[in-house]
């Protein structure tokens, strides 16, 4: 069979879904004649083929950001402008449940083993040192965001980076070069949002012999006995086919995804539980891709937290606008108790959820994170402890809660 340069066969669990196309340097997409599945709330089943506008929010959602982008781009020797041509570079491990291989190649079992090279303590320092020039290695995985990360296989207290198109089981951020501490930033707020009873996935922070880096367990890999396993899940910008601002995304548009869950009501209170999370812990960077949902056998759900930390660590003048609007305000000392109740309407639930766990949350979290800080004993935790702490008692003292 002739391979087309212009064509990817988009496999879903390992087998072919669908074709993506370039014409005239657009993406076209259209399903297989018997596909069963969806790949992504905006992308229902059809005979007929996807415009680019309508699947960008899709497949464009499934690649890097800003700086790597550009780094991966020049390394593939392609525009960084075209989607195609970087899925085509680096889709054999996405997000997922999805990947693109060239037109015509062999499927593969959707439970495999896993298949990585292992590193030694030194290699691992190494390639953590490497990964600001040399993002994501050269393995065909790609991860959404603008964050230097890499995916990676942990077993048995082993790391090693995933051989061209298997599954990884982690996800690797080493520390930001011009943020203070942010890999422990962020495993800080992940453990006290565990603390606090949000589903998250199990974190660790962790040092090789010069580099400090943050690990995350993938929440769309299943690790079993026969092997592992992929399960969808997409963000929410990319459920609306959103293809705009990531920050323009708001309350209505998380809704409107919420709404299609396989259980409305209970995925909308847990995220009510994480969106006020990130809001007393001084999160203002939780816009419509930290959020997801997850395509598990017996239906859709709200996906684990991710990506939480508190920006608010580095002073105001750093970021002081939440990411999506809270009523009709966005600067976070400004927000009333009237913009929350607009929050409840937009989300369809009665206020006193929302009043009831702000106050749960605003009296429960300082003691929470003050226990993890002082195990930790790290300059940013305490400056996370300091922001979060006022906030808590400003907003119990404000709404009298």
């Amino acid at each position: 069979m002739t391979k087309n340069p212009k064509e990817l066969s988009v496999r879903f669990y390992g087998k072919e879904i669908g074709i993506l196309e370039e014409i005239s340097g657009k993406m076209h997409f259209t399903y297989r004649e018997d596909a069963e599945f969806q790949l992504s709330l905006s992308l229902p089943l059809r005979p007929k083929t996807f415009t680019e506008r309508e699947c960008k929010g899709y497949f464009g959602g499934l690649l890097p950001e800003g700086e790597i982008r550009k780094q991966l781009a020049q390394k593939h020797r392609i525009s960084a402008n075209s989607d195609f041509a970087l899925l085509a570079a680096i889709g054999k491990e996405c997000a997922g449940a999805v990947s693109f291989y060239a037109y015509g190649e062999p499927e593969i079992d959707e439970i495999t083993e896993i298949k990585a090279d292992w590193l030694s303590k030194e290699e691992l320092d190494e390639h953590i040192k490497n990964l600001p020039r040399t993002p994501m290695s050269s393995r065909k995985l790609s991860l959404a965001g603008v964050q230097t990360k890499t995916a990676v296989c942990v077993l048995d207290g082993n790391i090693g980076l995933p051989q061209e198109g298997a599954p990884s089981t982690h996800i690797l951020k080493p520390a930001h070069p011009q943020i203070q501490e942010m890999v422990i930033n962020e495993y800080l707020c992940m453990k006290t949002a565990s603390e606090m009873g949000l589903n998250t996935p199990d974190v660790a922070w962790a040092q090789t012999q010069t580099q400090e880096y943050f690990l995350i367990e993938r929440y769309d890999r299943l690790i079993m006995r026969e092997g592992i396993f992929r399960l969808h899940q997409e963000d929410f910008t990319q459920a609306r086919g959103w293809s705009k601002n990531k920050y323009l995304f708001n309350v209505k548009n998380c809704v409107e995804v919420l709404d299609q869950t396989t259980f409305p009501a209970l995925e909308k209170e847990a995220f009510i539980k994480e969106f006020i999370f990130n809001f007393l812990i001084g999160n203002c960077d939780a816009h419509g891709k930290n959020y997801s949902v997850l395509y598990l056998p017996d239906g859709i759900v709200l996906a684990p937290a991710y990506d939480i930390v508190c920006t608010r660590a580095y002073g105001a003048e750093y970021d002081e606008v939440f990411a999506m609007e809270i009523g009709n305000e966005k600067i976070m000392e400004r927000i009333t108790a009237n913009d929350w109740k607009k929050f409840a309407k937009t989300l369809g639930v009665s206020p006193d959820i929302v009043f009831d766990e702000l106050k749960t949350q605003a009296n429960t979290m300082p003691a929470a994170l003050e226990r993890l800080c002082k195990e930790l004993d790290k300059e940013i935790g305490y400056k996370i402890l300091e922001f979060s702490t006022k906030n808590c008692e400003n907003i119990v003292k404000k709404y009298k809660l």
